[in-house]
């Protein structure tokens, strides 16, 4: 596919195929996320490619648990957008997602770096969305409400000297989601002033 086609037709698929993602795509998908910029190239992220079902099963539990309380604070605007692109609290279909990538980044030990590894993850992350879209997968990036982290370091033996970006869903899914609406572009870009 060509770049901007990429850009414009990647989409948070929640329904996928059972179908399994060859480990050849999958390294394609994982390289495209290590060619990302990060800050003082420190590289700092880590992945953690999940396809047991057990884990699976146990991380959908906690994902449920957290997405129940955060819903129950959204506006009633935000609550129906999202239920209307396919989100929802209930987080049991999870399970069958083919492939989970758990996007970490290491603490570092330069004080205020902790944020630039962060933002470099996400670059990453972008990375990974993108070459999924342009592999014929579904994807989502799914973050985490607020303690859920703690919940998962319970289920997944991740260093306390990591944290969790994200974690990616990607499998193959035959579902069209529609683009949801973007703002006008003159309400988000200013030349020399903030719009």
């Amino acid at each position: 596919m060509e770049f901007y086609q990429v850009v414009k037709q990647r989409r948070s698929v929640r329904k996928f195929k059972p179908d399994d993602v060859s480990e050849e795509i999958l390294k394609r998908i994982l390289e495209a996320a290590t060619w990302a910029p990060s800050a003082g190239n420190l590289q700092p992220w880590r992945f953690v490619v999940l396809r047991n079902r057990e884990l699976k099963e146990r991380l959908a539990k906690v994902h449920t648990e957290y997405s129940r309380k955060a819903w129950g604070k959204f506006e009633p605007e935000v609550a129906k957008d999202l239920a209307s692109r396919g989100g929802g609290w209930k987080k049991d279909y999870l399970v069958d997602v083919p492939v989970w990538i758990i996007a970490c980044y290491k603490l570092t030990v330069q004080k205020g770096f902790d944020e630039a590894a962060l933002a470099s993850t996400w670059c990453g992350i972008e990375n990974m969305l993108l070459a999924a879209t342009a592999e014929g997968l579904g994807c989502c990036p799914y973050t985490l409400a607020e303690g859920e982290e703690q919940a998962i370091r319970r289920v997944l033996p991740i260093p306390k000297d990591y944290r969790i970006a994200a974690i990616v869903h990607v499998g193959y899914t035959d579902v069209k989601v529609k683009a949801p609406p973007r703002k006008e572009f003159t309400t988000i870009v200013g030349y020399d002033k903030t719009p």
